[in-house]
């Protein structure tokens, strides 16, 4: 996976190589083709319920070395890991910025 890629694109990889069809994999993983089209598309972060299920099919039906599966899930779960870090970082910087600023407000009100 190069540095470029996104999780969506590296997940379509994974399953296109499988030659398994979104509705196949959506069956598999109990979810929807839709949730499949929108985490591939990159407008939904994938659950961790969907990249076990994913990475299970991976593991049992690629024609890829051991060591190739390895690098490429490897590499899959660090990009959804930074992205999910990154994600939830300003999430957390907005809710401490509204708690500090309630205690800021009680400073000044004294």
């Amino acid at each position: 996976m190069d540095s470029g890629k996104t999780i969506g694109g590296a997940l379509k990889e994974m399953r296109e190589s499988l030659n398994i069809k979104p509705s196949e994999l959506a069956e598999a993983a109990d979810v929807t083709p839709s949730y499949i089209y929108q985490v591939e598309g990159d407008t939904q972060m994938p659950s961790s319920e969907y990249l076990d299920t994913l990475i299970k099919m991976y593991v049992s039906k690629s024609n890829e070395t051991a060591g190739d599966r390895a690098r490429r899930i490897t590499e899959l779960i660090e990009m959804t890991k930074s992205q999910y870090i990154e994600k939830n970082q300003s999430r957390i910087r907005r809710k401490a910025q509204r708690r500090y600023d309630v205690l800021y407000d009680l400073v000044s009100e004294n």
